[in-house]
């Protein structure tokens, strides 16, 4: 099992690769422009253990934590 990075995660070309990984048993560190991207994420179960967490970043920090 490996951890795998995907950026634009709930759509298109991202989440066909989150769905393929997730099918070959690895977790997928996913990210998305907004709460309903990781909520779809997580609707198909395609988020380790059925998580997702929301995180703001302006450019300098995270917030939201």
């Amino acid at each position: 099992m490996a951890t795998v990075p995907a950026i634009g995660a709930s759509r298109g070309i991202g989440l066909e690769f989150v769905r393929q990984h997730r099918a070959a048993g690895d977790a997928v560190l996913a990210t998305a422009r907004d709460a309903a991207g990781l909520a779809r994420l997580r609707e198909e179960r395609l988020t380790p253990f059925g998580r997702g967490a929301v995180l703001n970043y302006d450019g300098q920090r995270f917030s939201g934590w």
